[in-house]
């Protein structure tokens, strides 16, 4: 039957030899205005897959009908047709199984036909949503393991001819979160010998530097620097996102093969070489899974000391932490704001620290105290183990560029640090950091489960790496 507006899918009941009446079977209309398609038809145990897609979310409903009086061999292609279904984090089975004294409320039963039925429930996490009769003492089944988006069935008088009465219920399907997307520079793609070129010239603000202060040659210093880098460096567009990544050790291998198991798994109940195809390549998939986890697992361990950085970040996602805090509770309410969420982190993270006290005049250090003069050597040096993988502070500028241009930015850094030196000031910019929230374990919408890591930049930490040095002698 067709219904105008709606897509249907069909699985008829197939034609009973000696019976002159035809009939029965399930159905599934779906409005045309949504995306939907079959996945799999079983018209000998009167089952039917379709997939509907709202949004990005994809919700697998199937219909299914079971006659009381099915024989034993009938039954059992019943059970292995919904055994060996793909039940989805969203599944929906409707219809009606026909199982006698089932107790929803204990999910047991003591006819043994019903006893496997639940098993496959239950070891999929399903629950039944229809706990009152919808025809004399039966009940249609309604069951998922999308509970929590769902509302209560409401029990409504009967469509047409239909014994049963009519069930209705509203899902909930949140809406996708926007896109947050942000411009961000290139560095992979940075022109450093325009760069260069362009850092060599002196402007007008660090041409005198014997009548300025530490903040006003940084202030010119750092101007200096991104209008260079504006020009020596691209730009791209980065998607912040707070969904699961596949795993750093997934290879395209990997993902041709996990594609492929993922269609077998939609397409083996049409054939036996299907189900065989399938098994061989789920072995295949483990296989490589295993291998390519094991050398990736192998090759950081051996790089940990050049690169400790990508070791600690692959131990940290084994252990399920997150950088990303995409909810919390405080004072018994949620808060999903990006905003709301910075602010009570912020909130937290500052009753563990005394307010910070006024800043004081610059004064200068008599020249008694011997203070030692920065080298260019020393500067150098320090540029020279500023590392790339790094993560930069407020000031944006990376590891790379500092090794890359040590020699150009050798004498701005080498008058800018002496003058900090001898003033006794720390500049505005290295004064100010970014703070990124870490999850130190248990739950993770506690803002008492998160520590702060301040991220500041990378020049002052060649500042004070050269002062250590000249500390220790």
């Amino acid at each position: 039957p067709a219904l105008p507006g709606y897509t249907s899918y069909h699985a008829f009941r197939p034609q009973v030899p000696g019976r002159t009446t035809k009939g029965g079977g399930v159905s599934i209309f779906i409005k045309d205005t949504y995306t939907s398609r079959l996945v799999a038809t079983h018209e000998a145990s009167e089952t039917i897959q379709v997939l509907l897609t709202i949004g990005k979310t994809a919700i697998q409903l199937v219909a299914c009908y079971r006659t009381p009086s099915q024989s034993q061999e009938s039954h059992q292609a019943f059970l292995k047709t919904l055994e060996d279904m793909n039940v989805t984090p969203n599944t929906i089975i409707l219809g009606d199984f026909n199982y006698p004294n089932i107790d929803w409320a204990h999910y047991s039963s003591p006819n043994t036909l019903a006893q496997r039925f639940l098993e496959f429930i239950n070891s999929n996490a399903m629950e039944q949503l229809v706990t009152s009769p919808t025809r004399r003492d039966n009940i249609l089944d309604l069951i998922t393991n999308m509970g929590s988006k769902c509302s209560a069935p409401d029990i409504n008088p009967s469509l047409v001819r239909s014994d049963h009465k009519l069930i209705t219920l509203d899902v909930h399907i949140p809406p996708p979160p926007p896109e947050q997307k942000t411009t961000v520079k290139n560095f992979s793609k940075a022109d450093f010998t325009l760069l260069k070129s362009e850092i060599s010239f002196k402007p007008t603000g660090l041409m005198e530097t014997t009548s300025q202060n530490a903040e006003s040659y940084t202030t010119a210093f750092y101007g200096h620097l991104q209008e260079c880098m504006d020009q020596a460096i691209p730009t791209k567009t980065k998607t912040l996102s707070t969904k699961g990544k596949r795993p750093v050790w997934w290879t395209p291998a990997i993902n041709k093969l996990y594609n492929k198991r993922r269609k077998l798994l939609q397409d083996k109940a049409k054939s036996h070489k299907g189900k065989a195809s399938l098994i061989s390549t789920s072995k295949k998939l483990r296989s490589l899974i295993k291998t390519s986890k094991a050398n990736f697992e192998r090759k950081i361990a051996k790089d940990t000391k050049d690169n400790h950085k990508a070791f600690f970040n692959y131990v940290r996602t084994l252990g399920g932490n997150s950088q990303i805090c995409s909810e919390l509770v405080h004072n018994d309410k949620k808060f999903n704001d990006p905003t709301d969420i910075a602010n009570i982190l912020a909130d937290r993270f500052s009753a563990n620290f005394s307010p910070p006290s006024p800043p004081k005049d610059v004064v200068i250090i008599p020249a008694e105290c011997n203070l030692p003069v920065i080298s260019d050597i020393q500067v150098k040096s320090a540029l020279n183990k500023a590392k790339n993988t790094a993560s930069m502070g407020p000031d944006g500028i990376p590891g790379c560029v500092l090794r890359e241009l040590q020699d150009e930015l050798n004498p701005h850094l080498k008058t800018l640090f002496n003058l900090s030196l001898t003033t006794g000031y720390v500049p505005e910019h290295w004064r100010t950091a970014t703070v990124v929230p870490l999850h130190k374990g248990g739950n993770s919408t506690d803002p008492g489960n998160y520590r702060p890591i301040s991220l500041t930049s990378l020049i002052c930490k060649a500042m004070e790496r050269i002062i250590m040095e000249l500390i220790n002698g």
